[in-house]
């Protein structure tokens, strides 16, 4: 990959030429941007089996122009746990509204999404923030006293999908600027 740059003098003609050779850094450009991902939950607690326990819990803030809010459009994490611990029924909570939605599990990857949240659920005006939680049912089998589940959230970047995916209504970014989440682990 090339770049080149020419400029040439207005009464002489003369004209300079610079050439560039990449490769060059990718880059993104939006009008807001997310400013934060803060983990509110713990990064190590308690396992425990039932249903609806929550998992992990973030508070998202967003910068930029109020004309364009964030609209959080996925959410995705990655979960790694010892065999006699089993999740369904994984849920996306707003704590502000209380809305919820249904996320999906892939039982190889272990990749949690929680795809196509509502523009209600997942607007962020600049300036502010929103809490989300992750809940699912918990189950653990046997009397084994190790039993672990842990989830990382990824930061992404602009080549590679991270685990949030939004817009700014002018672009749409599946990375965000962010440190990754520390991970929260529950033994």
């Amino acid at each position: 990959m090339r770049a080149r740059l020419t400029l040439q003098e207005a009464t002489s003609k003369q004209s300079l030429t610079w050439l560039w050779t990449g490769p060059f850094p990718v880059h993104q450009t939006s009008f807001s941007d997310i400013a934060s991902i803060t983990q509110r939950s713990p990064e190590h607690g308690t396992l425990r089996a039932g249903k609806g326990i929550e998992l992990l819990s973030v508070e998202i803030s967003a910068t930029g122009s109020a004309l364009h809010p964030i609209s959080l459009q996925e959410f995705v994490v990655a979960t790694s746990r010892t065999t006699n611990v089993t999740t369904t029924n994984w849920i996306l909570r707003d704590e502000e509204s209380g809305a919820t939605l249904p996320c999906t599990e892939n039982s190889e990857t272990r990749i949690v999404s929680c795809s196509a949240l509502s523009s209600a659920m997942g607007r962020i005006m600049a300036g502010s923030s929103r809490t989300f939680s992750l809940l699912a049912d918990v189950s653990i089998a046997g009397n084994s006293p190790m039993h672990t589940l842990s989830l990382r959230f990824e930061p992404g970047s602009p080549n590679a999908a991270g685990g949030i995916g939004w817009t700014d209504a002018a672009g749409t970014f599946r990375w965000v600027d962010v440190p990754a989440l520390s991970g929260v682990t529950r033994e």
